[in-house]
């Protein structure tokens, strides 16, 4: 069970590694931004997480998030079709087209790696 903080902490510190294989300094721009959002307003994962449909997938006790449900579907997913893809919308005067960032199964690794370290501090 980990912590919003802790869920998006990881994910800023996955951001951050996504940031250093990315050449497009406009999606670089974009992903900087939402890094320091997430890092400093973790209540920003509120849209995804009260989903429905991911509500019923991750648990949310005491404030606290079950996430293992979550990763081993999308693992599921990635091992049939080979990545998840997260389209990034196009941002008026900021990204002139949607992006395609393709997350793999060593991604969800990571992040889920990012989790434990988190949770021991």
């Amino acid at each position: 069970m980990f912590s919003k903080k802790n869920i998006a902490e990881a994910i800023a510190r996955f951001i951050n590694d996504l940031i250093q294989g990315i050449d497009d300094s406009q999606m670089k721009f974009v992903l900087c931004i939402t890094k320091q959002n997430l890092s400093e307003n973790p209540d920003m994962l509120d849209d995804f997480i009260k989903n429905p449909m991911i509500e019923s997938i991750i648990h949310e006790e005491n404030e606290l998030y079950d996430i293992k449900d979550f990763a081993s579907m999308l693992k599921r997913i990635i091992e049939e079709y080979g990545s998840y893809p997260i389209v990034v919308p196009k941002i008026p005067l900021l990204l002139p087209r949607e992006r395609l960032i393709r997350i793999n199964y060593s991604d969800i690794d990571k992040i889920l790696g990012y989790l434990r370290e988190n949770e021991e501090m």
